[in-house]
């Protein structure tokens, strides 16, 4: 069975990794532990500790309220 191509998927394949400003996505670059525990200044504690409380999903599909009032801002 031949199953046609998923055009946006091949897009993003293609583009993704070598473009400046990625605005297809509703994703983050992934991050490495080390970089995720240094974003406090403390070396995660007060990170790790505000992340404990937080359920690990997709989140926001669209974006995130407060990202869309900041990404306007832009605009």
């Amino acid at each position: 069975m031949k199953i046609a191509g998923f055009g946006v998927e091949e897009w993003l394949n293609k583009w993704e990794k070598s473009a400046t400003y990625d605005i297809s996505q509703s994703t983050i670059s992934s991050m490495t532990m080390a970089e995720l525990l240094s974003l406090d200044g403390v070396n995660g504690q007060t990170f790790y500790a505000s992340l404990n409380k937080e359920k690990m999903n997709y989140g926001w599909i669209e974006g995130s309220p407060e990202f869309k009032k900041e990404a306007a801002k832009l605009y």
